[in-house]
């Protein structure tokens, strides 16, 4: 079982993670490699064009991957900030919990490909819907399948961008939707936070099988039956609703 989650474009880089545990070797070191080598080969405007960024980013992102071998490596978990990653709370994970986050979480990236807690990455800029002049989806598609290949179910929790890296034939995916005027409406801050949350409940509780999945996360409350599913037979979506 695998716990999947997007990425966050933010990151903070601490100059000190090295010390507390070594940094885990990357996941597709070649495949990472070329897709950096591309990205490099593009001038200030295709690089500003592609990721849709003014003339003063782009030439910063472009000195950036110029020298993108001699910036500041930090763990992923302590390293991507955004708000699931906030709620994630890798730092508050007993050691417990963490070990087993290091075997069943994964996050999914454009550049890494899958990110293991104690994998290294730089503060790269970079989704898989990215205009760069390179099918990423395709890049990775054979070395992500085989990652995922002898996984007996994978909870995703990713965003549809990254979720789409993931091709598996029992894939549980969590939706969070609240109640907007008179109808239910899946929010893209609260679906983020909630996602963090389910994650580090199930790394805090050791979930293996789908009917041990949280019945309340963030004021959601399940309302699909899942008391009798250890592994799905097939894909599916357990839906939570918060009212």
């Amino acid at each position: 079982m695998k716990i999947v989650l997007s990425p966050s474009k933010t990151k903070t880089i601490s100059s000190d993670v090295t010390v507390k545990v070594p940094l885990a070797a990357e996941f597709q070191p070649k495949i990472t490699k070329k897709i950096l080598t591309h990205v490099q080969s593009l001038d200030v405007v295709a690089l500003g064009k592609a990721l849709k960024l003014k003339a003063d980013k782009a030439q910063e992102l472009y000195d950036f991957y110029l020298d993108f071998e001699v910036q500041p490596v930090g763990h992923a978990c302590e390293s991507y900030d955004g708000i699931a990653f906030k709620y994630l709370d890798w730092a508050g994970l007993s050691n417990e919990a963490r070990a087993f986050g290091e075997h069943h979480l994964a996050i999914m990236s454009a550049l890494y490909g899958v990110v293991e807690p104690t994998m290294g990455i730089r503060d790269y800029r970079l989704d898989m819907v990215d205009k760069v002049g390179l099918n990423l989806y395709e890049t990775w598609r054979e070395a992500v399948d085989a990652y995922f290949h002898k996984e007996d179910w994978i909870l995703n929790l990713a965003s549809k961008e990254y979720a789409k890296m993931v091709n598996h034939p029992k894939v549980v995916t969590v939706e969070f939707w609240e109640l907007r005027g008179d109808t239910f409406k899946q929010m893209s801050t609260s679906s983020k936070m909630s996602r963090g949350m389910m994650a580090h409940a199930c790394l805090t509780n050791q979930v293996k099988y789908v009917r041990e999945l949280p019945r309340e996360i963030n004021g959601f409350i399940c309302v699909t039956d899942i008391e009798s599913i250890t592994i799905p037979s097939e894909s599916m979506t357990v839906r939570y609703e918060r009212k």
